[in-house]
C-alpha cells in the first residue's frame, strides 16, 4: 500500500483529524475519521465531503472532440437529430466497452467550454487512455491523463449551499447530471440516488485551499470516508466497477444500463450485442440489493443460495444501513430466473444460513 503521509496535498489535514485509512487496489483511501455514525449522518442531513484520491481526470481536447468520443462511448454526446454535440454544462454517465460489449471501464463524462473531462477510477486512466488510443486516426482530438486535477465528492442537503460558497460556482441550481465552471475549478453534480452529489474538479495546486473551505465549519459540513460513503452508495444499489463487476460483464448485468446506455446514439464498440440483449431483454444474472431480517452482516464473497441450496449467486458489497432501520443490506449479482421468479434465497451471515430478499 502506498504511504498517505508522503504522496498526497492533503495528507497532513488527514493526518491531524486521526483519519483511519483502508487499501483501495493497492494505495490507501481514508475509511473514517473515527466517527462513522456522524460522517453517515451528514449526508442525509447537512453535508459530506470526501476525499476522492482514489478518482482521476482524463483530459480530451480538439474540434472533434465529442465526436470522437460519441464514437467510442455508450452515453450520447453527440445530438442524433441536430449532429450537435451536447452543450457546456452537461454531464453524462458512461461505460467504455469492448467489441463484445464487456465493460472495460465507467465514468463521468463532464462537457466543458473548451474540453470534455472523463472522471474515472485512477487506476483505470492508464488502460482506458490505451484503448482511446487505439481508436485515434485522424481526429483532430487530444486526451492525457491530467494530473494537475483532483477531486472532492460533496454530499447531501446542503451540498450545493457548501459548493457555492466554497468555490463561487452557483450549484444551488443545478439539475443532475449538469455542472458549471468558474475559472480553474469546475462542480459537476451527479446524484446517488436520492442523495445530490457533486464533484469539484479542482487543479492540485488549489485542493488544499478548496477542502479547507468546504470543511471550515463544521455544522455545516463533515469530513467523511468511504465506509460511510460506502453505505449510502449500497442503499442506492449502486455497483463501482472493479468491486461489484468487472470485464466479464455486460450493461445489462450492472444494473446500470438505463443510466449509461443510449438506445437512440449511433455505433459504438459492442453496440449491436447491447441493443439486441436489449430488445430481447436477455441477461443471465443482474447487480441487485439485497437486504436482511436483522443486521447479521454477509461478507464480500459470500455465496448465495436458494431454499433447495443451490449456488445462485454472490455478495459484492454490504453493509449495515441506519436508514433502513439498522439491517444488514448488500449488493449481490443473481442469477436472472431467481430475480423473474422472485425465489426465496438465503446468504450465510455470522455463523449461520439467513434469509435475505431482494429489495
Amino acid at each position: 500500500m502506498s504511504n498517505p503521509e508522503n504522496e498526497w496535498p492533503l495528507s497532513d489535514w488527514h493526518s491531524q483529524a486521526q483519519a483511519e485509512y483502508q487499501d483501495y487496489f493497492g494505495t490507501s483511501m481514508v475509511s473514517t475519521y473515527g466517527r462513522l455514525p456522524i460522517e453517515y449522518a451528514s449526508m442525509y442531513r447537512s453535508a459530506g465531503v470526501f476525499d476522492m484520491a482514489q478518482r482521476g481526470v482524463i483530459s480530451v481536447t480538439g474540434e472533434d472532440r465529442a465526436s470522437f468520443l460519441n464514437s467510442l462511448l455508450t452515453a450520447e454526446l453527440v445530438e442524433r437529430d441536430s449532429g450537435k454535440s451536447i452543450p457546456p454544462g452537461q454531464a453524462r454517465f458512461s461505460f467504455l466497452l469492448d467489441r463484445k460489449g464487456r465493460v472495460l471501464a465507467e465514468m463521468n463524462v463532464l462537457v466543458a467550454d473548451d474540453r470534455i473531462l472523463l472522471e474515472l477510477d485512477r487506476r483505470l486512466i492508464a488502460d482506458v487512455s490505451k484503448e482511446l488510443e487505439r481508436y485515434h486516426f485522424r481526429e483532430k482530438v487530444d486526451f492525457t491523463a491530467d494530473d494537475d486535477l483532483s477531486v472532492i465528492g460533496v454530499l447531501g442537503p446542503g451540498a450545493a449551499r457548501l459548493v457555492r460558497e466554497a468555490t463561487g460556482i452557483d450549484a444551488v441550481e443545478l439539475q443532475d447530471n449538469t455542472g458549471r465552471t468558474s475559472g480553474s475549478v469546475s462542480a459537476w453534480r451527479t446524484d446517488l440516488g436520492t442523495v445530490a452529489m457533486y464533484l469539484v474538479v479542482v487543479p492540485r495546486a488549489e485542493l488544499v485551499a478548496t477542502w479547507g473551505r468546504l470543511v471550515a465549519d463544521e455544522k455545516s459540513a463533515v469530513a467523511i470516508g468511504w465506509a460511510a460513503l460506502n453505505a449510502v452508495r449500497i442503499e442506492a444499489c449502486r455497483g463501482v466497477f472493479g468491486i461489484d463487476y468487472d470485464n466479464t460483464f455486460l450493461p445489462a448485468e450492472t444494473g446500470q444500463l438505463e443510466r449509461a446506455v443510449s438506445f437512440t446514439k449511433g455505433c459504438y464498440p459492442g453496440q449491436e450485442i447491447v441493443a439486441r440483449m436489449h430488445a430481447r431483454n436477455q441477461y443471465a444474472r443482474k447487480l441487485v440489493q439485497l437486504k436482511m431480517n436483522d443486521d447479521m452482516l454477509p461478507v464480500a464473497g459470500a455465496k448465495v443460495y436458494d431454499q433447495q441450496g443451490n449456488e445462485v449467486g454472490g455478495i459484492t458489497s454490504s453493509t449495515i444501513s441506519p436508514r433502513n432501520s439498522g439491517i444488514a443490506i448488500a449488493l449481490a449479482i443473481v442469477r436472472r430466473e431467481v430475480i423473474d421468479a422472485g425465489k426465496a434465497i438465503q446468504v450465510p451471515a455470522e455463523g449461520d444460513m439467513r434469509p435475505a430478499a431482494i429489495a
